[in-house]
């Protein structure tokens, strides 16, 4: 009897230590396989500043300031945090090819400057050399003068003849001539705006990560370029997250079913203490694994 109870343990034994590995390699899988990744898209509007060529005498002759120089200004106007599983697959679909435009045969090009060659400006009007000061000057009696006729059509004290349609484009060209004058004083401004996408997958044992850095003058930058400002995500326990009550083990047996309960932790996105986005999100990887009996 002694030496059959013993040969069943033996084989309960053999039977156990070839099980563990293979329970243990598949939990591991299976954690592995359900990481939670966060995206984020951030929003970033670039603004060209482009001096004009007659800045320096804008408060002499107009009364108001004007940029000396050329400057590129950077902003972030928005920022999205959120789970990449949650995000719809479409969102990420590659986009669609245009079709290839008909070739149309070339225009003459020779009465408009070639690239990189600077246009013939407004106010040149005559050939003869004249100092910059002098040209400023004349190009902001201009700038009356278009507006002194703008108020004489609005008035109908000139233009009798001008009315309905004709009217409206009167006033449409002299608004034009009158921007095309003043951008000699102001200077030029284009804006424009580009989304980047980022992803982070948290791991145990940190909650702070570096996305990016920002900087005013060269817009997002990446996470180890030291010239720029941090855009930090930050993860803090939003809770306790639920557990199983009924029927679990603080330790795994041949018949234990393992659940993985996710950490309910709380994202915030900051710039420079500025939170741009936030959201609370169930995080796979940093939750903990309990076994319940069947």
């Amino acid at each position: 009897m002694n030496k059959i109870v013993s040969t069943c343990l033996a084989a309960a034994t053999a039977l156990a230590a070839a099980i563990a590995p293979l329970t243990a390699n598949s939990q591991a899988t299976h954690n592995q396989g359900e990481r939670t990744t966060l995206g984020i898209t951030v929003t970033v509007e670039q603004q060209e500043i482009i001096a004009g060529p007659y800045a320096r005498y804008a408060q002499k002759y107009l009364g108001v300031t004007a940029p000396l120089t050329d400057k590129v200004l950077h902003e972030v106007t928005s920022a999205k945090l959120f789970d990449v599983n949650d995000m719809p697959q479409h969102e990420d679909a590659a986009p669609t090819l245009a079709t290839t435009p008909a070739v149309e045969p070339a225009s003459p090009t020779h009465m408009n400057p070639a690239r990189g060659f600077p246009r013939l400006t407004v106010d040149k009007t005559s050939a003869a050399a004249m100092s910059l000061e002098e040209s400023a000057r004349l190009a902001a009696e201009k700038i009356f003068s278009i507006r002194r006729s703008r108020f004489d059509l609005i008035t109908g004290e000139v233009g009798e003849n001008v009315f309905g349609g004709g009217l409206g484009s009167a006033l449409a060209e002299l608004n034009r001539l009158e921007e095309e004058y003043l951008s000699l004083f102001l200077g030029r401004e284009t804006t424009s705006s580009v989304s980047r996408r980022y992803s982070v997958t948290p791991i145990r044992g940190r909650l702070t990560y570096t996305v990016c850095r920002f900087s005013e003058t060269d817009g997002l930058l990446p996470h180890d370029d030291l010239s720029g400002i941090p855009m930090v995500l930050e993860l803090q326990p939003a809770g306790d997250s639920p557990t199983v009550v009924l029927n679990t083990q603080p330790k795994p047996n041949p018949r234990a079913v393992a659940q993985l309960i996710p950490a309910d932790m709380q994202g915030r996105l900051i710039l420079d203490g500025t939170e741009l986005s936030s959201g609370q999100f169930r995080i796979r990887q940093l939750g903990e694994t309990v076994y319940v009996n069947p």
